[in-house]
């Protein structure tokens, strides 16, 4: 499976990774996840998440730790979890928006404060 995080292609792979590595993200010589196959599929998703957030942090000059990355993706996993129908409608919005729109919208937020579901 094949990634975009934002200007990379992020190839993940599933393999045997031993009994104590969940993931692993590796800039070089290519950017690559390797997540364990033989996790749960929630194990699985959780440590993609994982592995993404470390890939940004790398990426992108951010400076945040290690435990930094496992509250931001456990925070996230509660947000999808307890807001489904809610993130749901972010995905579609997301996706049905060009970014023309999507520069619109930012700059009437700016001077409103409201978006059009009124958020």
């Amino acid at each position: 499976m094949k990634l975009k995080v934002g200007a990379l292609d992020v190839v993940v792979s599933f393999k045997d990774m031993g009994d104590e590595v969940f993931g692993h993200y590796d800039p070089a010589p290519e950017p690559h996840i390797d997540i364990h196959k033989d996790l749960t599929t929630y194990l699985k998703a959780m440590t993609v998440l994982h592995e993404v957030l470390e890939c940004i942090v790398d990426n992108y000059g951010l400076s945040v730790s290690e435990s930094g990355i496992r509250v931001l993706e456990n925070l996230l996993v509660m947000i999808v979890k307890d807001n489904p129908e809610e993130v749901q409608r972010w995905l579609e919005d997301i996706q049905g928006v060009s970014n023309d729109n999507s520069r619109k919208s930012c700059k009437a937020y700016r001077e409103t404060g409201e978006t059009s579901r009124g958020l």
